[in-house]
């Protein structure tokens, strides 16, 4: 009786260390063990039919044998364009992609989209697409809740006579531009805004893709030779707005120019190598509010002030790096320059990522306050390394 409750007393001792072992094994031998977590999955690729012609359904939603509501085969690919605005126009489904598999070389009227709460996706099939026009004004107006997307392998060729930019976005209206897609070849002799100009209520998302070699040379006004926001919002997060010109009239802004409109800029997005004959080559703001997270100003020209930015507006700066801009008129700030309008810099740590920009001066010029122009002019957290207090 005695061996047998010895026995079982080691069995259950045994037990118990097993026990202890496994548990301490299972947690790396301290504590308590911290969930393992759970990837995030990735999306699946985007499936887009191998048919061209405009689709019902919006890409997310096509499978790959899906049938086209307007067929492109044996078809121009200008004649199928024409077909495919004009049956979006004259139905009520109100969601489309249009597939191409050719160019667009000259396609003779605007592309007004009329159907209201409009979600058209325009991507190209298997080598990059264009579509120009011979008319003048917009390529695209987009407007009363409708979306305009530009997806890959896209291109929207402007007219080096024109009197519009290419895109315009109207009060409601939405464009977005997706890796891939690109806004370039145009000269506006008529307004502001090269290549796009988003009005009054009206937005623009850039994901990805180019906005390049625009121009706005309208004498009286002009300005923003890649993107003019008047009284719009503009949020770019990715892609490159490059090689535009802002060359006559009063407003400036080589690459953005914007009046009392919204402007985010993040992530890596690129404003480079844009010239203005007057201020901001790279942005020219007179009002309104301009936030920079990240993200690059670069290379850009001005004849007059504020190589990268011209702000008279608000200005916050908390990302990104403007850097190897140039102002060409005497201490008026190769990287920034401020008069009437705040720039607030979150640190002196954040104004060190403001270098290497030039104008004709005896100091480096990266920041200038104006206060001559009115004592509204700040910097504020900018006093630090990088930033040169010239004209305060």
């Amino acid at each position: 009786m005695k061996n047998t409750i010895k026995i079982i007393g080691i069995i259950s001792l045994m037990l118990v260390i097993g026990f202890t072992f496994f548990s301490c094994s299972s947690d790396g031998g301290g504590g308590s063990s911290s969930p393992t977590p759970t990837p995030t999955p990735t999306p699946p690729p985007l499936v887009l039919p191998s048919r061209p012609g405009l689709y019902a359904k919006l890409p997310g939603a096509l499978g790959s044998n899906d049938t086209p509501v307007v067929d492109f085969t044996g078809l121009m690919a200008d004649t199928g364009f024409t077909l495919a605005i004009t049956y979006i126009n004259n139905h009520t489904t109100t969601t489309y992609t249009l597939l191409l598999d050719d160019d667009v070389t000259s396609v003779a009227l605007s592309s007004a989209l009329t159907v209201l709460n409009l979600n058209l996706y325009i991507a190209g099939l298997g080598a990059n697409r264009t579509i120009s026009f011979s008319n003048n004004g917009a390529l695209f107006t987009v407007g009363g809740s409708q979306t305009l997307t530009l997806g890959s392998n896209i291109t929207l060729q402007g007219r080096t006579g024109n009197t519009g930019p290419v895109v315009s976005v109207l009060t409601g209206g939405k464009l977005v531009m997706k890796s891939g897609s690109t806004i370039t070849g145009n000269v506006n002799s008529a307004s502001g805004g090269g290549g796009v100009k988003i009005a009054q209520n009206g937005t623009f998302v850039m994901e990805g893709g180019t906005i390049s070699n625009n121009r706005s040379t309208d004498t009286s006004s002009g300005g923003g030779g890649g993107v003019y926001i008047d009284m719009g919002a503009f949020t770019m997060s990715g892609g490159t707005i490059s090689g535009n010109a802002a060359t006559g009239g009063t407003k400036g802004g080589g690459g953005v120019y914007m009046t009392n409109g919204q402007f985010k800029m993040s992530g890596g997005a690129s404003i480079s190598n844009n010239t203005s004959t007057k201020d901001g080559g790279g942005v020219d703001m007179s009002s309104g509010t301009f936030t920079m997270s990240g993200g690059t100003i670069s290379g850009n020209t001005a004849n007059a002030a504020g190589g990268g930015v011209n702000a008279t507006g608000t200005f916050n700066m908390s990302g990104g790096k403007i850097t190897g801009n140039t102002a060409v008129t005497t201490n008026s700030g190769g990287g920034v320059y401020v008069a009437y309008g705040y720039f607030n810099v979150n640190s002196p740590a954040k104004a060190a990522d403001i270098y290497d920009n030039h104008s004709p001066s005896s100091t480096a010029n990266q920041v200038v306050r104006d206060t001559s122009n009115g004592p509204t002019a700040a910097v504020i957290g900018g006093s630090g390394a990088g930033v040169n207090t010239n004209g305060w």
